[in-house]
């Protein structure tokens, strides 16, 4: 597809060049002066800036294109293993949160060296994140 346009551009290229060659002195300077005054025209719409792009200018471009879009990928890395650990550590605290709870249980079935009450009471307390009183 490229190589056809490339080719194409070469025969519009080559029509106009053809063209040009053909005119007389006169229609070539009506030409150039043509030509002149669109691209002024042209840069007045831009607001005099006229945008000239280097090789070397777009590869800079570029560069800091790839270079923001890998700290981009790095700080979606990070953020996806933050998450991750977030969840690792959510289930952890709702496993030993069920855990707790059945030992609670369990104390108040077989007791505990307390009568099993107060241990419950601190567990019941540090599960809403107070300090008991015990």
């Amino acid at each position: 597809m490229q190589v056809k346009a490339e080719v194409e551009l070469w025969k519009l290229r080559s029509d106009n060049w053809q063209k040009f060659c053909q005119l007389t002195r006169p229609e070539m300077t009506d030409e150039l002066n043509r030509l002149k005054a669109e691209v002024e025209r042209l840069t007045e719409r831009l607001g005099g800036v006229r945008l000239i792009v280097t090789e070397e200018m777009y590869d800079e471009l570029n560069t800091k294109y790839l270079e923001q879009q890998h700290e981009l990928q790095n700080i979606a890395l990070t953020a996806r293993q933050i998450l991750d650990e977030k969840i690792d550590l959510k289930e952890q605290v709702e496993r030993l949160t069920k855990a707790g709870d059945a030992m609670a249980e369990e104390f108040s079935f077989i007791g505990s060296p307390d009568g099993g009450f107060n241990s419950i009471e601190r567990w019941n307390a540090a599960k809403e994140g107070k300090q008991s009183n015990g």
